[in-house]
């Protein structure tokens, strides 16, 4: 662990700081923080005592020997200007998380979309195993009781964020990597500076690298890289590690797992979708190799309780609601798929679009995602701290799907979503609350709701 002992966190609320804050209380560390909000990430950090505060002001600044910050505080962040007139050390949030992770033999999840649960779904098997893991995550995971665990053992689980270019900051042992899609537009400009990030930080693996080979972006850059170890994960029989006989039962799906051409057993997870069959052998791939025993982490599997708003059922009697995190074209359209194994169910999907930029670049794209859903309802755009961009709104993405004439769609306020719904809603609909922003909060009100 590092040997400063007072760390003070400007955006200590959000999921990947506050796992950072954790680490290091449990470490024996000081923290201090602030943030806008006091989210629940916040208040944890807080009940396990650290000092946090509400909003940006100087006099929050104390005296640390690190100030730690994110992507998302602005250089004029009052705080972030004082530790640099003091010459305090500042780090990056990625800056220390890789710091921390070349303590241990480093496990880390990259790509676009589907690190948390992957990165959760390895964690638990190692935890399970007895390896004691120490592990960051980007969400709240039900197996962790949170999103940070520190362990005792030689491996350090993190999942790096690419929508920055800061995941250029770590040198993994080990790196898993489950896709590569056009996304963080508005930082890349287009696929193929995606695709020389990417290879970039492939590049600085030093053993194995685990990857998606039902991924064409993949495909592209894997070939080039000579300098490690690779191994191979999807559902053709062409990979190291694949699925096969997939089967949903219920809210399971069961599949064999065949490891180097060995037919190791049958698997059932409590995750629906062929994304999160993809998710859980990019989480078993790195157990495998390493020598986890197969019973062991059969067993984990059938225990996993998931992450917060990945698929996250939060009601079933009368209607069921389900929350996720989709917000990306791709995102949206395997979740939405996930659920025509329902039959005679509509499928209501409720979608608030994350950040102005996504929307401007992808909107098109947002419209051909919803065609498997029996009603749209979508509502105004989440900023995430950006600016508002001119023309630029959810009615773009409501357009583009009344050009597909596939599927009905509204645009409403959100406050106003949850009064539709009651006259709209009926027994056994499938209502699907998607987005990264604060959409979740009318999960609550529809699991109360009463269903005529």
């Amino acid at each position: 662990m590092l040997k400063e002992e007072r760390f003070h966190f400007i955006g200590i609320g959000g999921a990947g700081m506050s796992a950072l804050a954790l680490l290091l209380l449990r470490a024996g560390k000081q923290i201090t923080g602030s943030d806008l909000q006091m989210s629940s990430y916040a208040q944890r950090v807080k009940r396990e005592g650290a000092k946090v505060f509400l909003g940006h002001h100087q006099r929050y600044l104390g005296n640390p020997q690190i100030v730690v910050f994110s992507s998302a505080i602005p250089a004029d962040n009052p705080e972030m200007q004082l530790a640099r007139r003091k010459k305090i050390t500042l780090l990056h949030r990625a800056e220390l998380l890789s710091a921390l992770s070349r303590e241990k033999q480093s496990i880390i999840v990259s790509g676009m979309h589907g690190k948390t649960t992957t990165a959760n779904i390895l964690a638990t098997i190692l935890i399970k195993a007895g390896w004691k893991p120490t592990v960051a995550l980007g969400g709240e995971s039900f197996d962790l009781n949170g999103n940070a665990y520190l362990g005792k053992g030689d491996y350090f689980i993190a999942e790096a964020d690419e929508s920055d270019g800061s995941f250029l900051h770590f040198l993994p042992t080990y790196a898993v990597i489950t896709n590569i899609d056009s996304e963080h537009l508005d930082f890349y400009g287009d696929k193929e500076k995606i695709l020389s990030v990417f290879t970039q930080f492939l590049q600085r693996v030093k053993r194995i690298i685990f990857y998606n080979a039902q991924d064409e972006n993949i495909e592209r850059i894997i070939s080039g890289l000579r300098s490690c170890q690779k191994v191979s994960f999807g559902l053709s029989e062409d990979c190291d590690l694949f699925a096969s006989q997939i089967e949903e039962k219920g809210e399971t799906t069961q599949f064999e797992c065949i490891f180097k051409r060995k037919k190791l057993g049958r698997i059932s997870i409590p995750l629906l979708g062929r994304h999160n069959v993809l998710n859980c052998l990019a989480g078993i791939a790195p157990c495998l190799e390493l020598g986890v025993d197969f019973a062991t982490l059969k067993r984990g599997l059938e225990e996993y309780r998931g992450v917060a708003r990945r698929g996250e059922v939060k009601r079933r009697e009368g209607i069921m609601v389900i929350e996720d995190y989709a917000h990306h074209p791709t995102e949206l359209s395997a979740v939405i798929s996930t659920y025509l194994s329902f039959k005679k169910r509509r499928i209501i999907s409720i979608f608030q679009p994350h950040r102005y930029t996504r929307t401007k670049f992808l909107f098109r794209k947002f419209g051909e995602c919803f065609n498997n859903s029996d009603l749209v309802i979508l509502t105004d755009i989440y900023p995430a701290n950006e600016k508002p961009i001119k023309g630029v709104s959810s009615k773009m993405i409501l357009e583009a799907i009344k050009e597909q004439d596939q599927v009905p769609a509204i645009l409403l306020p959100k406050n106003q979503i949850v009064e539709y719904l009651r006259k709209t809603v009926r027994e056994g609909d499938v209502v699907l609350v998607l987005g990264a922003g604060d959409i979740g909060e009318i999960s609550r009100e529809l699991v109360r709701m009463e269903v005529g």
